[in-house]
């Protein structure tokens, strides 16, 4: 077994924000890409071609964060001293972004 479960799935290069980009999936039947372990966090790196968000976020509590599946997170990557508020200036809820950083060490961490 590869660790990947992955029935479906469609990669926007379009730049959007993270409301945007869930309701794309969500009109499509599906929600943000969220990795639950190594294999399928490997498979999302390899396609994405700039940063990209996964389905993550604390919308109910400041560093409480789920999945937008409302599944607890059993699996996560953060870059080192995330989460912190630092990708995007929210207000409320904090969102997840795997980075695309080919050359770099920091390749698919997440950070918020």
């Amino acid at each position: 077994s590869s660790g990947i479960n992955a029935e479906y799935g469609v990669y926007n290069t379009e730049a959007t924000d993270f409301f945007s980009a869930s309701r794309q999936c969500f009109d499509q039947g599906g929600w943000l890409a969220v990795p639950m372990n190594q294999a399928e966090q490997d498979y999302l790196q390899g396609l994405i071609t700039s940063d990209a968000f996964v389905g993550v976020a604390d919308y109910y509590e400041e560093g409480d964060f789920f999945a937008n599946t409302g599944n607890a997170l059993s699996y996560t990557n953060w870059a080192e001293g995330q989460p912190l508020n630092t990708y995007m200036d929210e207000d409320d809820a904090d969102f997840v972004v795997m980075l695309h950083r080919p050359e770099g060490e920091e390749n698919g961490k997440w950070l918020t």
